[in-house]
């Protein structure tokens, strides 16, 4: 999986604490299930729940490629998850 990613990218990717392993999870998991969103534009937004962390990846496919454009992330714990 050819993933491109732009130094303003990886500022923001590394600010937020999302590695490029979990963008790759992300992406893997979303093209295989065919479970993102599409935009007017064309690009995609994908997600994927890792443990407690939901990162968000959004991107364009070139061809083999994809280069992501942008990524957030939250926190998830479910009530039945939070300790006392």
């Amino acid at each position: 999986m050819d993933i491109q990613i732009s130094s303003e990218v990886e500022g923001i990717m590394s600010e937020r604490g999302i590695s490029a392993e979990d963008v790759k999870t992300v992406l893997e998991n979303a093209e295989k299930n065919q479970t993102f969103l599409v935009g007017d534009d064309g690009s995609f937004l994908a997600k994927h729940r890792l443990e407690n962390f939901c990162p968000y990846v959004a991107y364009e496919k070139d061809g083999d490629s994809y280069v992501i454009k942008s990524v957030y992330s939250h926190r998830v714990l479910l009530g039945y998850e939070i300790e006392e």
